[in-house]
Formats: C-alpha cells, structure tokens, sequence
C-alpha cells in the first residue's frame, strides 16, 4: 500500500502520481503476483482528489479501518500461558534454534518492514508463543519512530481460538512499553472480529477509524471484488 500526507491541492503531482501508479507501481505489483492498489491518506483534502490520482481505476472501493493504540498493558498475559506453551523474544539466537519450526512469514514479515532481519534485531522487536518444537503464534513491530511503534499478529491457523494472539501481542507491548516508548499502535480490518477481539483485550483503545481506497489492476478480478463486496454488505444488512 502507499500513503499520502503534505497538501493535496497539487495538479502537477497528482497527476504524475497518477502515471506513476499506472506506469512503474502497476508493473511492480504485477511482477510481485499482486493486483491490488490501496492507498490511504491524512487530512480529508486527499479525498477531493481521489479522482485524479486513480483515474483509470475500474472504480474506488473503500476497506474500512480501525487504529487503536496501546499506553497501559491491560492483562498479565504470564498468568493466561496455556500448559506447554512458552514466550520468548524473536532474535537471532531463536531463530537459530536447532529443530525449531520457524514460520517462513517472520522472516518475510522482517524483511518487507525493516529491509533485513539484521535491521529487525537491531531497531525493532518481537514476540513468539512456542509449542513443541515450533513457533506458533508471533507478533513483531512493524516500525518505531518518536517514542512510538505499531505492532501486527498472526497464529498459525491450528492455534487459533487459546488466547496465544493475546498472550503473544501483550507480551510484545510490554516490552515495548517497558523499554520507553509511550505508546503501541495496532491497526485491522472494520470486518475482523477477531484482531479486534485481541487488541482490546490487551488494552487498546480505538483512536480513530479511517478507509483505504483501493482497487485492482486487473479489470475482471476488480469486479470479481466488487460483487464480493456487495454480497458482504447484503449478508450484513
């Protein structure tokens, strides 16, 4: 995804960003087996312009969002561990681990937010539920900047529903609490129930709920989207 902020009231580079979604960042996201375009924006001018920016689209669909962040940890996750289960932090030592089951979505996960695990280790932080002889359930930092960090979580889909998500996600944001910062950001879908269910059990509050514009490269798959949505909206009205 891609992210506007500054003045929106610019001709001249909403329309070369226009030839830049259609031009360089349509091929790469092709190349990369992707077809979709989200962008997000702060400051409501962005909307107005929406139609400059992404003429050629098929049409702008919205993602609902909610922001929530984190000041005071809300649980004592050590007391929730389920039996045979442990947390430990993800750093070079445990992804070494002799026989140890490590999730090839970590690393990518490391590479696609900080450039190299080496930058991860160095500038960010992360957490791990292990069971056996595998990590389970994580949850990493997906950046940290002035005295704050946002974070993300994913359970392997076996673990799912025994509170690890929590445990995992709490005991990331006490670390980052812990080691100064003033704050966790966790952001997800208007629609998942469940990361909604996690963070504020954890003790995030919603700040804000906001949208992503997006659409698809490719026409068909963009209107396969469309009739997706408007099921989704038609089973929930």
């Amino acid at each position: 995804g891609w992210y506007l902020g500054g003045a929106a009231d610019n001709t001249a580079f909403n329309r070369g960003l226009n030839d830049l979604i259609f031009g360089e960042i349509k091929t790469a996201v092709q190349a990369a087996g992707q077809e979709y375009f989200f962008l997000g924006y702060a400051g409501m001018g962005w909307a107005a312009q929406e139609t400059v920016i992404l003429a050629g689209a098929p049409s702008i669909l919205r993602n609902p969002r909610r922001h929530y962040v984190c000041r005071t940890l809300a649980i004592d996750w050590r007391a929730r561990l389920p039996q045979g289960c442990a947390v430990a932090r993800i750093d070079a030592d445990l992804l070494a681990r002799p026989g140890l089951d490590v999730p090839d979505h970590i690393r990518s996960w490391m590479r696609s937010n900080w450039g190299s695990a080496e930058d991860f280790f160095a500038h960010g932080f992360g957490f791990a539920a292990l069971h056996e002889d595998a990590i389970v359930s994580w949850s990493l930092a997906d950046c940290v900047s002035q005295g704050q960090a946002e974070i993300g979580i994913h359970t392997q889909p076996d673990y799912r529903r025994h509170g690890l998500a929590t445990i995992t996600a709490a005991a990331a944001v006490e670390h980052a609490l812990g080691s100064g910062l003033e704050a966790v950001g966790w952001h997800c879908n208007e629609d998942n129930a469940g990361s909604i269910g996690v963070a504020e059990a954890v003790g995030f509050t919603l700040e804000r709920g906001y949208h992503h514009a997006y659409f698809l490269f490719d026409p068909v798959l963009h209107r396969a989207e469309e009739a997706y949505l408007a099921r989704r909206e038609n089973a929930h009205a």
